[in-house]
């Protein structure tokens, strides 16, 4: 089913709003012709909750919907394990309510034993909770079912990087990459990686000038371009970067949050009207009535 294909590889996409977007003309279509296809409704769930979570739409509307085609499977068909993963994925990015989501997890996990789908929602869930050493053997679950899965994959390796085991984040693209995950993506996830570790801006810069110049998933490369820019107080090529590039909203690379136009241009200013000059001392900020 192409819809799903679209669904789970959205981590690779160039815009994963417009392939979201696809899959659920796919999937209304599929549901048309057969209102019962309980498959397809859960994908719909899966998708309305992803627009939402990933802030590409993150509107009432979308919670809802996922939330109508979530149950609806689950009416069609109540011991569906692809259903209860729906309502899963829903509690998770829809409604945040991390207990029920992992309840469902667990009805779908006896029914979904070589779904690479399944372990990388259950990882997703565990690791939100504070569970990393589930979280891990769901990842790398995942990743031994399909080692060629970009969201399996790169779970895998964001939480190495999240428990500063670089090393091992860098074998998994390495893994990866050999088994036939061989795209301009992955190689410079996997050089990049040397930023997170050190922290070290040279890394970074050259890991974008090993990546095609017109490597942009998400618009993830032109944020990182920007934060370059912003840490060498160089404002005018920041915005340079920015004015450049077509897109009104930018992804981090996990797509764990958006910027918006607007709000990435007002960033700029706002860090350059507030970086001092030579021999400037910027005032201590008024103290916030409200404690962090």
């Amino acid at each position: 089913m192409q819809a799903k294909e679209l669904i789970d590889s959205y981590l690779d996409a160039p815009d994963p709003r417009l392939s979201f977007e696809k899959a659920l003309r796919f999937l209304d279509e599929a549901t048309a012709r057969d209102p019962k296809f309980v498959l397809a409704h859960a994908y719909a769930a899966r998708a309305h909750d992803l627009l939402y979570f990933l802030d590409l739409d993150p509107t009432p509307a979308q919670v809802a919907q996922a939330e109508a085609a979530a149950t609806t499977a689950l009416r069609l068909q109540p011991d569906s394990a692809e259903a209860h993963l729906s309502m899963a994925g829903h509690y998770f990015r829809g409604r945040r309510d991390y207990e029920r989501a992992q309840k469902e997890i667990a009805l779908a996990r006896p029914g979904l034993p070589n779904s690479t789908a399944f372990f990388v929602l259950a990882g997703y869930i565990e690791r939100r909770r504070g569970q990393w050493q589930e979280a891990e053997n769901d990842f790398a679950a995942a990743v031994k079912l399909d080692p060629r899965n970009p969201n399996a994959v790169n779970l895998l390796a964001d939480t190495c990087i999240l428990l500063r085991r670089y090393d091992e984040a860098v074998e998994t693209y390495a893994r990866a990459i050999a088994a036939g995950l061989d795209s301009p993506i992955i190689h410079f996830r996997k050089e990049s990686i040397s930023f997170s570790a050190t922290g070290d801006p040279e890394s970074l810069r050259a890991a974008l000038a090993h990546a095609p110049p017109d490597l942009d998933v998400g618009g993830g490369e032109t944020s990182l371009r920007i934060l370059l820019a912003l840490i060498a107080r160089d404002y005018a090529a920041a915005e340079r970067v920015l004015v450049a590039s077509p897109r009104n909203d930018f992804q981090e690379v996990d797509f764990s949050f958006t910027i918006r136009g607007r709000g990435m241009k007002g960033r700029l200013h706002r860090r350059e009207a507030i970086t001092p000059g030579p021999g400037k001392i910027l005032p201590r900020p008024a103290k916030s009535s409200h404690s962090a």
